[in-house]
C-alpha cells in the first residue's frame, strides 16, 4: 500500500493532471484538425518530451489490452495481464459495458522510469502512482514494489477507462460539440474508481472518521472538484468512495453504470439530473441521507472513546506546516524528530518531547545541493544509537541517496548515491556503522545493508515477496 502522504499526493497530482491533460489534449487535437498534422504510430507517443533515456518498447497482446513493456520489466507482464483482464471482466459486469477498442497499458518497471514518460508533459512527483489518459484511453503505470498497490492502481485506472468510454463515447464528436469542457463531479468519478477498485484500508477509514468527527465532511454539492478541501484532497477521495458505497448499499450496484449512461446523454454532465432519473432523488437529498448514515456510523463508535486532546499533548501546533509525519524517538527518549511539509518541500524538525519546543531544523534551504525530496514511504527517519546522527532517504535528480545529518555539527556527514529505483525505511544497526533499508531492484522489494565506513552494500533477502520495514 502507498503511505498516507504518498497516497494524498498521488490523488492530488492525478486530479491536477487530468484537468491539464484534458485541456492540452483538446488543444492538440484542435491543431491536428486545423493544420492536418498526422498522428504518429504507437511507438512514437509523446516523442517531443526531453527524457533521460529511451525505451525499446515491445507489445504483449491479451484479449482486451496491448501491454507496452521493455526487457527490464518483462517479468511483470504476465502479472499485469492477469490483473488487467480480471479487472476488465469485473468492471464490464459492473457497468454493463464492453469496450470495443483495445486499451493500451504502458508499464514502467519503476517510478524513476515512469518519471521519464513522454506521454504527458507534466513532471511526475514521487506520489503519483499512475494515470489514465482521457482521449487515447491509455493507462500508464509504474511498478513501485508492492503487488497489492500495483493491483489497486490497475483496477482504479481501468475504472476511468470505462468511465471515459461510456461518458465520452465518440471523442472527436465530443470535442466539436464542446462536451469535453464539461465533466461529472470529481467526487463521483473518483469515488466510483476507489470503490470499484476495493481501495479500502485502515488509513482511509481513519481519515474519513476524523473528517466526520471534526465536521469537515463538505456537502457533495460542493465537491465538483476538490479545491474546497485545500490540502485535504485524500479526504475528498474517501468521501467519494464512502458516498458511492452508500449508494450501492441503498440502491444497488447496477446504479453506478446506469448513472454513467445518464451522464452520457447529458451534454453538461449534469449529475443531479442523472440521480433524479436513476435514483429518484437529487444529489442534495442523497447527500443528506448519506451524511446522516455517516454520522450514525462514526459517532456511535466514539461513544466510549477519548479524543486525542484529552489524553495527549500536541507537539506540532505550528500552523506554517501542512503536515507532520514519521515521528521517531531519540535514543535518550527526550527528543522527537519528524518530517514536515513547508513551502512545497520536506524538512526534518527536532522538538522537545516534554514541551514541544523546536530544537533543530534540517532545512532544504541549507542543503539545496544535496537533496530535492525526502522520501517518506515506510519509516522515514532513523536515529543513530549514539544520538548524534539522523539518517533518511532522499531523491536528487531522479536518483535515490542515503543521507546522514550530524545534529551537533549541523552538517551532512554521509551522502551515498544508491543504484536502486526506490528505497525506504532506513534503520541503524546497533553498532551505528551499518544501515538496513528496503529497496526495489529487479521488480521486487528486498532488504539491503550498507556499511557506512566502506560503503559496501550487502543484499539480505532475495525473494518474490514484498520485504519491508526492517527494525
Amino acid at each position: 500500500m502507498l503511505s498516507t502522504e504518498a497516497t494524498a499526493t498521488f490523488y492530488l497530482q492525478i486530479n491536477n493532471l487530468k484537468k491539464q491533460l484534458q485541456l492540452l489534449t483538446y488543444l492538440f487535437y484542435s491543431l491536428i484538425f486545423c493544420f492536418g498534422i498526422s498522428v504518429a504510430s504507437a511507438q512514437y507517443f509523446g516523442k517531443n518530451k526531453v527524457t533521460n533515456r529511451k525505451f525499446d518498447w515491445m507489445i504483449h497482446r491479451t484479449e482486451h489490452f496491448d501491454i507496452y513493456y521493455y526487457v527490464e520489466n518483462s517479468r511483470l507482464v504476465p502479472i499485469m495481464a492477469d490483473i488487467s483482464e480480471e479487472a476488465y471482466e469485473k468492471h464490464s459486469e459492473d457497468f454493463g459495458h464492453q469496450i470495443k477498442s483495445r486499451t493500451p497499458l504502458i508499464l514502467y518497471q519503476s517510478h524513476t522510469d515512469f518519471r521519464d514518460t513522454n506521454i504527458i508533459l507534466q513532471e511526475l512527483t514521487e506520489g503519483v502512482g499512475g494515470f489514465a489518459e482521457i482521449f487515447k484511453r491509455r493507462v500508464v503505470i509504474p511498478f513501485t514494489g508492492s503487488l497489492e498497490a500495483f493491483r489497486e492502481v490497475i483496477y482504479h485506472e481501468l475504472v476511468h477507462i470505462f468511465q471515459y468510454d461510456i461518458i465520452y463515447q465518440k471523442p472527436v464528436a465530443r470535442i466539436y460539440s464542446g462536451e469535453f469542457m464539461h465533466s461529472a463531479p470529481i467526487w463521483f468519478i473518483e469515488g466510483s474508481a476507489d470503490y470499484l477498485a476495493n481501495d479500502i484500508d485502515a488509513m482511509g477509514e481513519m481519515v474519513l472518521r476524523d473528517g466526520c468527527l471534526d465536521n469537515n465532511i463538505l456537502p457533495l454539492t460542493r465537491l465538483k472538484d476538490f479545491r474546497a478541501l485545500g490540502s485535504q484532497v485524500y479526504l475528498g477521495y474517501k468521501i467519494g468512495q464512502s458516498a458511492v458505497g452508500y449508494l450501492v448499499d441503498t440502491y444497488g450496484r447496477e446504479k453506478i453504470g446506469e448513472i454513467m449512461y445518464e451522464l452520457r446523454q447529458s451534454r453538461t454532465k449534469n449529475l443531479d439530473k442523472a440521480f433524479k432519473n436513476t435514483l429518484n432523488v437529487t444529489v442534495e437529498e442523497f447527500d443528506k441521507s448519506w451524511q446522516n448514515w455517516l454520522r450514525k456510523r462514526y459517532w456511535s463508535m466514539m461513544a466510549n472513546k477519548d479524543f486525542p486532546e484529552t489524553v495527549a499533548e500536541n507537539l506540532t501546533e505550528d500552523s506554517r506546516y501542512s503536515h507532520s509525519v514519521k515521528p521517531i524517538w531519540s535514543p535518550s527518549g527526550d527528543i522527537v524528530a519528524y518530517i514536515t511539509g513547508n513551502e512545497g518541500f520536506g524538512e526534518i524538525i527536532l522538538v522537545s518531547a516534554k514541551t514541544g519546543k523546536r530544537l533543530f531544523r534540517v532545512s532544504k534551504r541549507f542543503f539545496h545541493d544535496e537533496y530535492e525530496d525526502i522520501l517518506t514511504n515506510g519509516n522515514g527517519l532513523a536515529w543513530s544509537p549514539d544520538g548524534d546522527r539522523i539518517a533518511f532517504l532522499a531523491r536528487y535528480h531522479k536518483s535515490v541517496y542515503l543521507l546522514e545529518i550530524d545534529i551537533l555539527a549541523e552538517e551532512i556527514r554521509t551522502r551515498i548515491k544508491l543504484k536502486y529505483d526506490s528505497a525506504h525505511s532506513p534503520t541503524y544497526h546497533p553498532d551505528g556503522e551499518r544501515i538496513v533499508f528496503a529497496a526495489l531492484e529487479n521488480n521486487q522489494t528486498d532488504l539491503f545493508m550498507i556499511n557506512l565506513v566502506d560503503r559496501k552494500i550487502e543484499r539480505i533477502t532475495d525473494d518474490p515477496f514484498d520485504d519491508n520495514y526492517p527494525m
